[in-house]
């Protein structure tokens, strides 16, 4: 296991990652249980295939670092974790700007330890690399745990969340509609012009990041059902969409695709943005 040397020596950034990562909050952190963990992950839709297995280093499991591995099926998580909080500039982008109550971004700014959870698996869907994520992070999951970073997608979300989205009524929902409030960063920029409302972390899922532009704030609810259909049309029916191209969703609603222009206050993208008027 090289985990040490790839995410400490080497200093890995995600906020650009090709593959999901989630970092677990927490107020202090855990020592892993083997057991545990492969039962969790041997439980949730079970199958012979799966055989899960944990290897955790075991000098790096005490409660100040933490390197580990669980594979199941054809997934694989590094599991990485240190007694510390993330650093100052992931809060300001993932927690500050979420549309969470206040408490609850009190709570998630309040932790002091925090373990990061990487897709390292082979199998192709964005869907299942992040269901793989959350059920590691159910087995790891403890009354210490106060929320849940992405930070490839600007956005955080409570704790809870962990086993809903991994529960029986809903781990197949996300399938059929993956839950973009969780896994996608929805952000404004105010300029002396208007706003700016652009995404984040579509490009996990093999799409570009969209952006518009709107003098009107309270266009906020609009411009989100139009990311979110645009989204789903793009990831299910994988049109070929080129700059200059219209599309249209339905009789009433077309959109035209356009390169940002040079001056755009948007944040620097994996992908690049589609401008969208």
């Amino acid at each position: 296991m090289k985990l040490f040397d790839k995410f400490f020596l080497q200093k890995a950034s995600f906020t650009e990652s090709d593959l999901p990562v989630i970092t677990l909050l927490y107020d202090r952190l855990p020592i892993v249980d083997e057991v545990r963990l492969k039962k969790v992950l041997s439980e949730i839709e079970p199958s012979p295939q799966l055989k899960p297995q944990v290897s955790i280093e075991k000098d790096f499991n005490d409660g100040g670092v933490l390197l580990a591995e669980a594979s199941f099926g054809n997934h694989l998580v590094e599991i990485i974790g240190i007694q510390a909080p993330v650093p100052k500039d992931v809060i300001e982008r993932c927690i500050l700007p979420s549309h969470w109550a206040a408490d609850i971004k009190e709570l998630m700014q309040s932790h002091r330890g925090n373990v990061v959870l990487c897709y390292a698996g082979s199998d192709p869907d964005p869907v299942e690399q992040y269901l793989a994520l959350y059920k590691v992070a159910a087995g790891l999951r403890d009354d210490n745990v106060v929320g849940v970073l992405n930070e490839a997608a600007w956005s955080c979300h409570p704790a809870p969340i962990i086993e809903k989205l991994i529960s029986p009524d809903l781990i197949q929902v996300c399938r059929d509609s993956p839950p973009l409030i969780f896994w996608t960063g929805f952000l404004i920029i105010e300029t002396d012009e208007g706003f700016w409302f652009f995404t984040k972390g579509y490009h996990l899922f093999g799409l570009r990041e969209l952006v518009m532009f709107s003098g009107q704030p309270e266009d906020v609810q609009k411009v989100i059902e139009i990311f979110n259909e645009l989204f789903y049309y793009f990831f299910f029916e994988k049109p070929e969409v080129q700059t200059g191209d219209v599309l249209g969703l339905n009789e009433n609603q077309f959109f035209e695709f356009h390169e940002p222009a040079e001056g755009n206050p948007l944040p620097e993208s994996a992908t690049g943005y589609f401008l969208i008027q």
